[in-house]
């Protein structure tokens, strides 16, 4: 269970505390590694990122557009695509059932809401 973990973790490894590439291309290169993944770890990265998505949510539902500050960038729009990217990638690589589908209707929500914002 921990090489899938690993696997799907956006921290580099042997990263020990030292500076990190910057956020766009970490985001970047976690998306892309979306298609080399074996279908379990993706299956990984896919529940935690529904589960980011999912108090992403409710964050934006208790808070507003504050919760934002909490993040990296700080951008919605950064955040946004960032989701909206990776569900489409992990659709790229044949991700069907319900997480897949909980993802989208997650992200769409975000999206909705913080257009009324």
């Amino acid at each position: 269970m921990c090489e899938l973990v690993e696997a799907v973790t956006e921290t580099p490894p042997g990263y020990r505390g030292g500076p990190k590439a910057p956020w766009p291309e970490r985001k970047q290169e976690y998306i892309a590694h979306v298609d080399g993944a074996d279908e379990a770890a993706n299956r990984v990265a896919l529940a935690d990122k529904v589960d980011d998505a999912r108090a992403i949510l409710a964050d934006h539902r208790l808070h507003g557009e504050d919760l934002w500050e909490r993040f990296t960038t700080k951008s919605r729009d950064d955040q946004l695509w960032f989701y909206g990217s990776l569900a489409g990638a992990f659709r790229a690589v044949g991700a069907k059932g319900f997480l897949i589908d909980e993802l989208e209707r997650t992200v769409a929500e975000i999206e909705r809401l913080a257009a009324t914002a």
